[in-house]
């Protein structure tokens, strides 16, 4: 019985791991797209060292398993330029770098980019 479990457990283990790889191969290429301009973006909007790094290291994670050429990776920086640079205001006095970002990462224009690219 117990050699009956073990077989049983180590079935589980192992179709679990291989889900999990799946699942991570199959990630969307336009979601990991996104995920990365918005790392970066968010990378060029911050002046403390460790969120830069950690924006970075967050990008190269994203980079690291899509499937796409870095060099659509690099198309986005114009964007994400003029998304930066945008002018924002808000009821309270401040910076709105962070809201620049997320809107850069619900925009057409990036969903427009990534089509392009990859059509």
């Amino acid at each position: 019985m117990n050699k009956i479990m073990i077989l049983i457990l180590v079935s589980v283990i192992a179709s679990c791991s291989s889900a999990a790889m799946k699942e991570a191969d199959s990630l969307n290429q336009k979601t990991l797209y996104k995920n990365w301009v918005l790392s970066r973006c968010l990378a060029a909007i911050v002046d403390d060292k460790k969120q830069k790094k950690d924006a970075f290291n967050t990008a190269s994670a994203y980079l690291e398993v899509s499937n796409l050429p870095v060099e659509y990776f690099l198309a986005s920086e114009t964007l994400m330029q003029q998304f930066i640079s945008l002018e924002y205001q808000g009821s309270i006095s401040g910076s709105f770098n962070t809201k620049k970002c997320i809107d850069l990462f619900g925009s057409k224009e990036l969903d427009n980019l990534y089509h392009e690219l990859t059509k």
